[in-house]
């Protein structure tokens, strides 16, 4: 008994040896494994749709803008011509896929062929901006249109189909821009004050901006002329807009298209 006493005190004395090797053996081995973190997305898509993100830039374009620049008629018609340049970039991909996923008459033209949806916007945006925001004029802005024409383009591979699209965007801008190349926006602008009543006033030495808009051409009228006031149905109780653009030009959902009521899809 004696014996076999001495021999289990010898075999625990070794057991703490044992714990504290298993554990050295341990630790080399968690020393040896790699860690691998997640994977990654290869491009950092931008969160909105490409029509808001356009939308944004345009607004912060606004707030870089000074003087007359800046005046609500000026920004009122580059937004105008932007959107209508994404307008029918996107109306000529979806006619190109499918007739009945047109969004409807081109505001100025269908361009032909197809190509990726999202760089037709993209590059009408951008053609658009950077020709009524010249790099000239405005340094500072040249810069913010590359970056941001860079992020929205950010993960879509070049490819046949990403090049088509930015035709597509490039010439839809390039025809709205021509369309108003005289459409009275640069014409010379004067404004005599003469102190009647109701009549403008000066304020702080400022010259009035854009006095003589009045004379540019309309998007949507047929003249500066036309009636603008709603005009007022008591069957419906509802108002309507007393004109509008002749129907060869105007915007419509086209019928059975998947596409239809939506004035500027994201991605059909």
């Amino acid at each position: 008994m004696v014996r076999a006493a001495h021999r289990v005190r010898r075999e625990n004395s070794h057991q703490p040896r044992r714990i504290g090797a298993l554990a050295v053996v341990a630790l080399l081995f968690i020393g040896s494994i790699q860690i691998i973190p997640p994977a990654r997305p290869a491009h950092a898509v931008i969160s909105t749709d490409h029509t808001t993100f356009w939308n944004t830039v345009l607004l912060d374009t606004y707030r870089q803008l000074r003087l007359d620049p800046a005046s609500p008629t000026r920004i009122s018609r580059s937004g105008a011509i932007m959107h209508v340049a994404m307008y029918d970039a996107a109306n000529s991909v979806l006619c190109a896929r499918l007739a009945a996923d047109c969004l409807g008459q081109p505001y100025v033209i269908r361009v032909p062929g197809s190509g990726d949806f999202h760089t037709a916007l993209d590059y009408a945006a951008y053609t658009a901006l950077t020709n009524l925001y010249p790099a000239g004029q405005f340094p500072a802005l040249a810069t913010f249109f590359q970056d941001k024409l860079a992020e929205a383009q950010d993960g879509i591979p070049s490819s046949p189909e990403q090049a088509a699209g930015r035709s597509v965007g490039e010439q839809a801008a390039r025809a709205i821009l021509q369309d108003r190349a005289n459409d009275g926006a640069d014409a010379p602008m004067s404004y005599t004050f003469d102190g009647v009543p109701g009549a403008h006033q000066q304020i702080g030495g400022n010259p009035p901006v854009t006095p003589q808009w009045g004379a540019l051409q309309p998007f949507a009228m047929t003249s500066g002329a036309t009636p603008t006031t709603p005009t007022w149905h008591p069957a419906s109780g509802a108002h309507s807009p007393a004109s509008a653009r002749p129907p060869t030009r105007t915007p419509t959902a086209g019928s059975g298209s998947a596409c239809t009521g939506i004035s500027m899809p994201t991605a059909c």
